[in-house]
């Protein structure tokens, strides 16, 4: 090979300082900057006269799951209302009465627009209203401070989803500005979920979603792909698009009338969830069994609980 045909090749990378580097949590000044933001949102909620003491404020997301990199700009902050909670209704449960599920029905004391202006006028009240955009349709965006970072404020609705009679599945329903259709999100699920996974794995699987997050950055930067944590075509069925990103424990069963497209989750065989951008996967882990009641943990205000290791 003549020297200037080996001048133009890429430079050889060392992969073992490259992970050894790439795989490591926010530094401690990063995550300082995440609580601060977190306080400084929950702070103006708490001030707003209109907005009760029981809504929950609580980071989620990459930063709350321990993920993020440098590139994570923005915290995702919920604003969560929890007087009331909105119900869902899945497989088995689909029919049941709230007697039978074991819930008491209840009528809704705000609608999700006037909750989304109450919220919008607390944070315009906290701060400059040159520092807030309330364009987007399912946040409420926050520049950063001198020692904060930027904020998605997402304000949303608890979520019960009953996958069986007395046992739901927390999670909580975003209405877009729009008035497009409302999205489900399960963040305590998705942070349980990936504690499991990362501690089956020896800490690897939030080693290699960093790293992932960080390459697919890399390869933005350097114009090779067109859009930052590209998503897979919206062609590819969703349980499909997940098998392909990670393998998931349980098995999966193909449809016999379309073998290559979609699939179907074997009854019992595992609980799927499915995350969005750069850490899409399946989360086939197997159901464990059923607390007490008594024995439910529940989340305080202060957001959700963070497993204190890497």
């Amino acid at each position: 090979m003549s020297s200037a045909a080996a001048s133009t090749q890429a430079p050889h990378r060392d992969w073992e300082a490259w992970l050894a580097t790439a795989s490591h949590p926010a530094s401690p000044t990063e995550e300082e900057q995440r609580d601060r933001t977190e306080t400084r949102i929950r702070d103006a909620i708490a001030r707003a006269p209109d907005i009760p003491s029981s809504v929950w404020v609580y980071a989620k997301g990459s930063y709350a799951n321990n993920t993020n990199v440098s590139r994570d700009g923005d915290v995702d902050i919920a604003v969560e209302w929890t007087n009331t909670i909105k119900v869902m209704k899945w497989g088995d449960t689909v029919g049941m009465t709230a007697e039978q599920l074991g819930y008491v029905p209840a009528t809704e004391p705000i609608t999700p627009i006037e909750f989304r202006r109450r919220v919008e006028r607390a944070l315009a009240t906290a701060f400059d209203s040159q520092t807030i955009d309330t364009t987007p349709d399912k946040y409420i965006g926050v520049t950063a401070g001198s020692n904060t970072l930027d904020a998605d404020v997402v304000p949303c609705f608890a979520l019960n989803r009953y996958d069986a009679p007395g046992y739901p599945v927390r999670g909580h329903r975003i209405f877009p500005k729009s008035g497009a259709a409302h999205v489900d999100n399960y963040p305590k699920q998705n942070y349980d979920n990936g504690v499991a996974k990362n501690n089956a794995t020896r800490r690897r699987y939030k080693e290699i979603v960093r790293c992932t997050k960080r390459l697919v950055g890399e390869l933005y930067d350097e114009r090779i792909i067109t859009r930052d944590y590209p998503r897979l075509p919206d062609r590819v069925p969703r349980l499909q698009r997940a098998e392909l990103v990670l393998r998931p424990h349980a098995p999966l069963r193909r449809h016999a009338s379309s073998p290559s497209l979609p699939l179907e989750r074997p009854r019992g065989g595992g609980h799927l969830q499915l995350l969005d951008g750069a850490e899409q996967a399946a989360h086939a882990l197997p159901r464990p069994p059923r607390p007490h009641p008594r024995q439910c943990a529940q989340r305080d205000r202060s957001g959700v609980a963070q497993d204190g290791r890497p």
